[in-house]
């Protein structure tokens, strides 16, 4: 799985990842061969409706965990 991270404790300088840097990061591990490859806390880099469905037109929702 792959987690979204959202800064709200001591790394409060990091930011959190942008919808286009998670679904690169899906692609990325599902080309060296990863199969059951999921994203988690979504929520974090999908905050509108446009953004859930680029995300899941991009991995589909069985990716989405």
């Amino acid at each position: 799985m792959i987690l979204a991270f959202f800064p709200i404790y001591k790394l409060k300088d990091a930011k959190a990842p942008t919808l286009r840097e998670m679904i690169e990061a899906y692609y990325a591990v599902k080309e060296i061969g990863l199969e059951n490859v999921k994203l988690g806390n979504c929520h974090v880099f999908a905050q509108t409706n446009e953004d859930w469905e680029l995300l899941i037109g991009a991995v589909g929702v069985e990716a989405i965990g």
